[in-house]
């Protein structure tokens, strides 16, 4: 722990805007975290700084609802400019949204995320032979692991995976991990499964839901390689984590993934299904390629750590309090 004086607010769901002012002022709060652009939009008497993952919905013309589209487009440029601080989490995300907001970069912070330290290289032995079998997945495996929204491109990358089950030697299965709620959008499998029954996939393809954080380490370690196509992230954990337990990555080339994985992975254009299916062909049937991933994953990944965005974050805020006081004793000078 970097600071021992810190103190957590319950702010329950539903709190109206005008309560949260208050409280935020008998706190005596110096700055205000957002951390979605949503909540962003409560008046706060103290300087707020904004988090912004990614704007997706802007990015990806098919992705988030009409009324998500209308708050991003016309709503959170607003709302930003008057932030006295905004966080992306990759140089790629800060200049979509520069660029989107009609912003200068220079008022956009660069916080990259870290790695949970459990995220690293399991033995294979009968501990993860135990958690492979609790979730149904048999080795050999590529995995996905992730939500089903469409910007995540999953059908593409069961179509790539087909291609290869037709292939000789290519005795793997496609694990697609994570929750999976048809009541609700970003869980919401079914378009993949038709994806999946279309292709005549489904002896060859497990969904094993939702891995307990804690079990995801057996289970990256596991991969001959874990995919990550999105057609965009602000960012890129799951590549991370990956790496950081000395799987071999194939991700795509755009936005924050192909800044966070750099040369440690193979990165390919996510519309291209038959460079997603050769990308995974050669970490599988290359061994001298895969073991080189490997290294080079553990490598990269050592460089992201959540106490190193915490530094990070800390001086952004104390940036921004410094900055509101200046202005309190300016405004009270100016008073007298």
């Amino acid at each position: 722990m970097i600071y021992d004086d810190v103190r957590a607010v319950d702010l329950t769901d539903g709190i109206a805007g005008a309560y949260c002012a208050k409280l935020l002022t008998d706190l005596g709060a110096d700055v205000v975290f957002h951390t979605h652009p949503l909540a962003a939009c409560v008046q706060t008497h103290c300087p707020g700084v904004a988090a912004v993952l990614d704007l997706d919905p802007l990015l990806v013309p098919w992705e988030g609802n009409a009324g998500v589209k209308m708050y991003e487009r016309w709503i959170l440029p607003v709302v930003l400019r008057r932030m006295a601080g905004i966080v992306a989490l990759s140089a790629a995300a800060r200049d979509d949204i520069a660029r989107l907001m009609e912003l200068p970069r220079g008022r956009i912070a660069v916080l990259p995320l870290g790695v949970a330290r459990h995220f690293r290289p399991q033995p294979v032995g009968d501990a993860m032979a135990g958690t492979l079998a609790r979730y149904g997945i048999t080795p050999p495996y590529v995995l996905y692991h992730g939500n089903k929204r469409a910007h995540k491109n999953v059908p593409r990358l069961v179509d790539a995976f087909g291609r290869l089950c037709r292939e000789r030697d290519w005795p793997h299965q496609l694990v697609i991990a994570g929750r999976d709620d048809p009541g609700e959008r970003e869980f919401d499998g079914r378009a993949i499964r038709a994806v999946v029954t279309a292709l005549g996939l489904a002896a060859r393809v497990r969904y094993p839901g939702f891995i307990d954080e804690h079990e995801l380490p057996a289970v990256f370690s596991g991969a001959d390689v874990t995919v990550v196509p999105s057609l965009y992230e602000g960012f890129g954990l799951t590549a991370l984590e990956a790496m950081a337990c000395g799987c071999p990555v194939v991700v795509s080339n755009r936005g924050g993934l192909a800044e966070v994985v750099g040369p440690a992975g193979i990165q390919v254009d996510p519309l291209d299904t038959d460079a997603i299916a050769a990308a995974m062909r050669r970490v599988v049937r290359d061994r001298s390629l895969a073991v080189a991933l490997r290294a080079a994953g553990l490598r990269r990944a050592a460089e992201f750590t959540w106490e190193e965005t915490a530094r990070s974050f800390l001086g952004i805020v104390e940036g921004v309090a410094r900055c509101g006081e200046s202005r309190q004793r300016s405004a009270a000078a100016a008073r007298v």
